[in-house]
């Protein structure tokens, strides 16, 4: 991502302290970022995602301006993935 549109989107979202941040990009790219959302999630939250998802959506073009490089990534060992409570943090 370059830095105009880092600060176009107004940054990464830093209120999603559970983990569910990286999906919630990831659907915001395509504007589908409401399909993230769990039952019964807080008001104010869902308007801040909103509002930022809406942002990172019309930037991305929902989608038509997204890309990848073909690279490897390397990840900081957190634990197995049993142990991470990934289904009972969100």
């Amino acid at each position: 991502m370059h830095r105009n549109t880092f600060v176009a989107i107004n940054g990464l979202l830093d209120f999603c302290i559970v983990g569910p941040g990286d999906l919630h990009f990831a659907y915001a790219l395509l504007g589908r970022i409401r399909e993230t959302y769990p039952c019964g999630l807080g008001k104010d939250y869902q308007q801040l995602t909103d509002k930022w998802g809406n942002r990172v959506a019309t930037i991305a073009n929902y989608g038509a301006n997204v890309g990848y490089i073909n690279t490897d990534l390397f990840h900081r060992w957190h634990g197995s993935r049993e142990s991470r409570s990934y289904n009972t943090r969100w």
